[in-house]
């Protein structure tokens, strides 16, 4: 198990979608071996709860995970509303886990369904389940809910605030000890919601080898809240390996700090170290955690003339007029936001599509904005989203 979980509990695939999987058979297992009186080690069991922690951490304002990496929909126990559950809702799992392992605050991520659930898994009681150790208990578990968390070693970085401020950074290994099976080129993109209201999301996996042309597209780069250069992979892709991803990026967190006021991640990789001109991608991301402002600010470090594009791909049902400059305006749910970049940028509105779930995509738009530079040393760029 250790080999296949991080130290940080993230599953080893770089796929939230697929650590959930992980997390669900992992538990599966674990409570069939209590039920034989027979439970597994005391650090097969922390590790579980780390797991299970880093679950609790990354979900959306609305409880549903963010599509980051490949995703299924495979299932282990879907007990309750099995015919109406979203595939990205994990949680089914909180109930059980909050049982297992003594954590109230996963009771209450799972809702009014927690205790149905607990009781499918024979643990609607204290004589039914094995009470967790002392030292089971690691000194982060239950401090991720609801709180901003940087996940080093996943690559994950989790923003929020009480006012349902949201933003998730992903800037990750290439994962499954480098064969990438699972692992998109999103490096250093982002999800972000504003008061609840999902406004720039991650696209989704859709399928696999039913439609390769679409496969790459989805775990492309140029589909992800990032940037692309000279239209170059952040990983090196094949195109005809729909499984495989090879290392390039070398993706690094630099800094993470978590304030009252406000979050603020940064991160590097250097997918595009082996250009010619060689650049190095560092950003910037800022959460104010009062009014949910979000701000970006992107460096590129190297030399020579480049193409660089940057992609916003917004939630269906968020709708985008061009203002003046590089300002666009956001409308959702009847408000209204302003997204802000650099005037000298080429703006352009295109269709794009979000999959919500295996073998389904959902009609949006994204927001495309693009330049030929020189970079001698560094350039820099600001956006922000505003309401």
């Amino acid at each position: 198990m250790t080999v296949q979980v991080l130290a940080d509990g993230a599953d080893y695939e770089s796929s939230i979608p697929y650590h959930r999987l992980v997390t669900e058979l992992f538990l599966g297992a674990a409570r069939l071996a209590d039920h034989r009186g027979e439970p597994f080690s005391k650090e097969f069991r922390a590790r579980l709860r780390d797991m299970v922690a880093y679950l609790a951490a990354v979900p959306r304002p609305d409880g549903l995970m963010p599509q980051v990496g490949d995703a299924d929909d495979g299932r282990l126990h879907v007990l309750e509303g099995y015919a109406t559950t979203s595939p990205q809702d994990p949680r089914h799992l909180f109930g059980p886990a909050a049982a297992m392992f003594d954590e109230p605050a996963w009771r209450d991520l799972g809702g009014d369904a927690a205790a149905w659930e607990a009781a499918w898994w024979d643990l609607e009681s204290d004589t039914n389940r094995v009470r967790p150790q002392a030292d089971e208990r690691p000194a982060t578990a239950g401090h991720s809910i609801g709180v901003s968390h940087l996940f080093a070693q996943a690559g994950v970085a989790v923003m929020r605030s009480a006012a349902g401020h949201y933003l998730l950074a992903t800037n990750g290994i290439v994962g499954t000890n480098g064969f990438g099976n699972h692992k998109h080129n999103d490096q250093l993109s982002f999800e972000y919601h504003c008061a609840g209201v999902p406004l720039i999301v991650d696209p989704g996996s859709y399928v696999y080898t039913s439609d390769p042309e679409a496969r790459n597209l989805f775990r492309g780069t140029a589909s992800h809240n990032t940037i692309v250069v000279d239209g170059v992979e952040q990983n090196d892709v094949r195109p005809d390996w729909l499984f495989r991803m090879f290392e390039t990026s070398k993706a690094e967190s630099v800094s993470f700090d978590d304030r009252p006021d406000a979050a603020t991640y940064v991160g590097r990789h250097h997918g595009y170290e082996r250009l010619p001109d060689p650049l190095t991608h560092e950003r910037t991301f800022v959460l104010r955690k009062a009014t949910g402002e979000l701000t970006i600010v992107d460096r590129l470090i190297g030399r020579g003339r480049h193409d660089v594009r940057w992609h916003f791909h917004l939630a269906p049902g968020v709708l985008v007029t061009r203002t003046s400059g590089g300002t666009v305006r956001l409308d959702a749910r009847g408000r209204r936001w302003t997204l802000k970049a650099p005037p000298a940028l080429v703006v352009t509105i295109a269709p794009a599509a979000y999959s919500p779930s295996y073998g389904v995509k959902v009609p949006c738009l994204a927001v495309d904005l693009g330049a030929t530079v020189d970079v001698d040393g560094e350039r820099t760029w600001e956006f922000a989203v505003l309401a």
